[in-house]
């Protein structure tokens, strides 16, 4: 499977910008038009293109992802970020953990389709 990005609006456009060099397909939620959408209808939209969020705000997306889980909704997922891990200032780090996941999904090695916090790389 190939890992498609959604970034919410707290993930700097730096970071889909360093994304796009390194062949990841990666959007803002601006570029895919969903610039101030609340965050339900931001992750149904990203589902319905077929992409993960990316997300500093897990105290609001783990409720929505378990919840569609629970309801058999299955889709992309969520790709959770701690600002104590990866905070939002360091792109470069963030790049580099955010492509490395998506190289682990390629392979089959990781399913963010439950949802994954980001590990550090």
């Amino acid at each position: 499977m190939t890992l498609r990005y959604l970034l919410d609006e707290h993930v700097s456009p730096r970071v889909a910008a360093g994304l796009k060099r390194a062949g990841i397909d990666a959007v803002t939620a601006q570029e895919a038009g969903l610039a101030g959408s609340d965050d339900e209808p931001l992750l149904a939209a990203a589902w319905s293109l077929g992409r993960a969020v990316v997300t500093y705000n897990t105290a609001d997306f783990a409720p929505l992802l378990a919840a569609r889980n629970a309801a058999g909704a299955h889709g992309p997922g969520v790709v959770f970020v701690s600002a104590k891990t990866l905070p939002p200032h360091l792109i470069g780090p963030l790049v580099k953990s955010l492509a490395g996941l998506a190289g682990k999904v390629e392979k089959g090695e990781v399913d963010v389709s439950g949802g994954v916090f980001l590990e550090r790389k």
